[in-house]
């Protein structure tokens, strides 16, 4: 069988039997693919379980018992950020990155490029933008344009990336 495309149903007498034959047809459709991709057609494909690592953090950085650890998910090739907030030393230069921590070799990217994120530092007097990123030999590193004094916590943005 070959992918069917289903006639577009119109307003009429007969328009819930041209319904359920555009449901009969997208069903027969899905089985057909669940078959060629080794799934059995009609079956439910075996779910991928999620892989969790937490973030190795750097000297003088922790994590916010008020909030989740910060940790990489992995649900096959994509790996995303899941973060919380993050303590940090009081200080930074500016344009300068700072190493935060690293991540395990399966939850980084393959493919030579780094991935970045925007995140947020609070200080004192409020919040400072910075950027973050994940290199490719698994570090985690932040970069503000001005210097910070004051910094209390680091907010990452979420982030996904594949390691395929």
């Amino acid at each position: 069988m070959a992918l069917e495309t289903p006639a577009v149903p119109t307003y009429g007498p007969d328009m819930f039997a041209q319904l359920a034959e555009l449901v009969r047809i997208v069903r027969a459709n899905d089985g057909w693919l669940l078959e060629q991709i080794g799934q059995g057609g009609g079956g439910t494909p075996t779910p991928v379980e999620p892989e969790f690592e937490a973030i190795a953090l750097a000297s003088g950085y922790g994590n916010n018992t008020s909030y989740v650890n910060s940790r990489v998910v992995k649900q096959g090739t994509i790996c995303s950020m899941e973060s919380g907030v993050i303590t940090c030393p009081a200080s930074f230069s500016a344009a300068v990155y700072n190493t935060l921590g690293s991540i395990g070799s399966n939850f980084r990217p393959k493919d030579s490029k780094f991935r970045m994120g925007s995140g947020l530092i609070f200080r004192s007097a409020g919040f400072v933008p910075m950027q973050w990123r994940v290199n490719t030999n698994g570090e985690i590193q932040f970069y503000s344009q001005v210097a910070v004094t004051g910094a209390t916590y680091l907010i990452l943005g979420d982030l996904t990336w594949s390691v395929a």
